[in-house]
């Protein structure tokens, strides 16, 4: 036996009660997440902030990227590389 709805549809439509900042939040919120799926899908002309302004570290690159992702024996094994390489160089 089907569950039926004994009050029409519409009952509840005109109890909810919205005020302007309700509205203006929901408007707020649509337009971050306009820009969020702008900025994941690699639209070019979404607007980004710059970027920090800082120096690369290109010897901990690839460690602190590993190390970030939970592979933590292979950030080992590229700083020891790195190491190995620069002291062979220098």
């Amino acid at each position: 036996m089907a569950w039926v709805r004994k009050e029409p549809r519409h009952c509840c439509l005109g109890t909810a009660r919205w005020n302007e900042s309700s509205l203006t939040d929901f408007v707020e919120q649509a337009d971050q997440l306009k820009l969020y799926k702008r900025i994941v899908t690699m639209d070019a002309t979404a607007p980004l902030p710059p970027p920090d302004d800082r120096a690369p570290k290109w010897d901990k690159g690839p460690y602190l990227t590993c190390s970030s992702m939970g592979a933590r024996r292979l950030a080992d094994r590229l700083e020891e590389l790195a190491a190995s390489s620069a002291a062979a160089t220098g």
